[in-house]
């Protein structure tokens, strides 16, 4: 009789050409004959049951290319989880198989359904386009997957990415940096960023519309429109607006509870943006983020941003 547990079959776990073609026939045969005993009962006796008892002895779990399908294999993703797996690089050597790669990455508790589910897995990650021919000396990803349901890939630079049925993503760096993305409706989705420095963590909640927000979760929050305008909000209760215009060019508008706080930029002739504040001091930017700052008094500073997103200032 059929079964409901993957566990038990015991048929070869790969399926050469010639089993695939005759569990098909088979298959086909069995369903035909089904369908016309079906038939035939229903027009003599109203009473018997549509399909004939003996014929639920096709148990299709039995056929090799079982495995391929959605009711009697892992094929469909119904290994279940309930314990974490490790992802991993691993480099074939000669005498591998897939299955025997499949069997060791999962541990000896593995069903047979489950080895199956993550050869599949497998395959698709690496680009193995045929199962039964892999070549040693090659490098290929082992997936991994949480107790909750998650696929867990890490590429060659050691980034570790996670991602959930439901479209959740998580991905995690070296150097202990990563996000974790929450969908929503419409397109729309936050981003948590974290990591070991305090400009490493900061929220990005972007709408179905296309807005941006990032927030630092310190009280600075930028604000960020699909056409470029943008919104910078200080916890120090500075900030400024940004609208962007034609060929590229902005318009900068800054505040702040200090005089030094209010102006306005604006494009020049010669490539930069300058403003007075209300103290009578000049501020000039420049596209590559240098900035200049000319006091009243004749002090003054040039501030430029290095590589390591910090910047020098000359005084």
């Amino acid at each position: 009789m059929p079964t409901d547990n993957a566990d038990v079959v015991t048929k070869p776990q790969e399926c050469s050409p010639e089993q695939k073609e005759s569990d098909k026939l088979s298959s086909s045969i069995w369903d035909e004959m089904k369908e016309s005993t079906a038939k035939l009962m229903s027009g003599v006796d109203k009473t018997l049951p549509p399909v004939p008892e003996f014929l639920d002895l096709h148990d299709t779990s039995l056929f090799c290319s079982s495995f391929d399908t959605q009711s009697h294999g892992p094929a469909g993703g119904a290994v279940a989880a309930g314990k974490d797996l490790e992802p991993k690089l691993y480099e074939i050597k000669k005498g591998d198989t897939l299955t025997a790669i499949a069997k060791e990455h999962l541990g000896p508790d593995a069903s047979a359904a489950e080895v199956q589910q993550h050869i599949k897995e497998i395959a698709k990650l690496n680009g193995i386009s045929d199962p039964d021919v892999i070549k040693p000396g090659k490098k290929i990803e082992l997936p991994g997957r949480t107790s909750d349901g998650g696929t867990v890939v890490v590429d060659d630079q050691g980034t570790k990415t996670t991602q959930w049925p439901d479209g959740r993503l998580r991905e995690e760096n070296k150097d202990h940096t990563g996000f974790e993305k929450v969908p929503g409706d419409s397109g729309a989705y936050t981003e948590k960023h974290f990591g070991p420095d305090k400009k490493d963590n900061f929220t990005v909640t972007v709408s179905s519309d296309g807005m941006s927000v990032f927030d630092d979760g310190a009280g600075n929050k930028v604000t960020v429109w699909r056409n470029g305008n943008e919104i910078v909000e200080n916890k120090d209760g500075t900030g400024h607006f940004r609208f962007e215009g034609a060929g590229g060019k902005f318009t900068e508008q800054h505040w702040g509870p200090k005089p030094e706080d209010k102006y306005t930029l604006e494009p020049k002739a010669d490539g930069s943006y300058q403003g007075k504040d209300e103290a009578g001091n000049k501020h000039t930017k420049w596209d590559d983020g240098t900035e200049k700052m000319e006091y009243k008094d004749g002090r003054g500073y040039v501030s430029k941003p290095d590589t390591t997103g910090g910047s020098a200032e000359h005084h």
